[in-house]
């Protein structure tokens, strides 16, 4: 990522590589914004500020949920939202 910043800063006028760095740029940013969420929630499970709930999940919704999800991937940032869970009776 620095040789992209860098090749930014210099006023490189290339225009195929000037979308490559911003391309690697912001798939770096991202990458390193996904990291920070998982190193958030590793610090919430061992602060015991995150509930692990145990019961029976519809795996079939699940994954046609997350189906539904990846077809807007490249457009999409990472959801934080879960799908519909059934009532659970008892």
């Amino acid at each position: 990522m620095l040789i992209h910043a860098q090749m930014l800063r210099r006023g490189e006028t290339d225009v195929v590589k000037l979308n490559r760095a911003s391309a690697a740029i912001e798939r770096s940013i991202k990458m390193q914004a996904r990291l920070i969420d998982d190193l958030l929630d590793v610090s919430r499970i061992t602060n015991g500020k995150f509930k692990i709930e145990f019961g029976t999940v519809d795996l079939v919704a699940v994954v046609r949920w997350r189906w539904r999800q990846s077809a807007h991937w490249p457009k999409a940032t990472r959801s934080r939202s879960m799908p519909p869970w059934p009532n659970r009776s008892g």
